[in-house]
């Protein structure tokens, strides 16, 4: 086999309680961005204040709505994302409205780590870790790139939500020690 032929391609997995759970940070943040929001527009507009149980009532509007956005960019993120393992390399396309491509060389993975939270084991996901010499540990969560939030100068790489993670990880720890010898 060719340092150019695919050894292994992976898609993560879709699962909305994985993606939710992960984001409800955002979802709070959409729903306190909309209660203040809310307010401001209702005094401009009407020159009515709403007060506390206005901003409330705007804030739990937008934190009930915000899950469907979030699910539906989520939803497109994946579609657009794979993995793609070569004997040498990982290289990896993520990302709808910012389009993230990135090249890891194993020679360069100075740690390998499987990541399974309480619902990716409900669902028989995990998520696998490249650590590279330049890995940022103080980086901002591989969530908060999937939207942009965060340039994409950090090192390393995480394969997220990946079906059948010990299989991938037994395989691609092969690939990493034999890029080592």
């Amino acid at each position: 086999m060719s340092a150019s032929d695919t050894a292994m391609s992976i898609r993560p997995v879709f699962a909305a309680s994985v993606v939710l759970a992960a984001r409800l940070w955002l979802a709070g943040y959409i729903g306190a961005v909309c209660g203040a929001a809310g307010q401001i527009l209702t005094t401009l507009l009407y020159r009515i204040d709403v007060g506390v149980p206005g901003f409330i009532a705007f804030s739990a509007i937008g934190f009930m709505i915000a899950p469907i956005g979030i699910l539906a960019v989520a939803k497109l993120n994946y579609a657009r994302t794979e993995y793609r393992f070569y004997p040498d390399r990982l290289e990896l396309e993520q990302g709808f409205f910012i389009v993230r491509e990135k090249t890891i060389m194993f020679r360069d993975v100075k740690e390998l780590t499987l990541r399974r939270g309480t619902l990716q084991r409900m669902c028989g996901l995990g998520t696998i870790d490249l650590s590279t010499q330049a890995t940022d540990v103080d980086a901002p969560s591989p969530q908060a790139a999937k939207f942009g939030f965060v340039p994409g100068a950090t090192s390393g790489a995480s394969v997220q939500d990946i079906p059948n993670p010990e299989q991938a990880f037994d395989t691609i720890k092969k690939m990493v020690d034999a890029c080592r010898r």
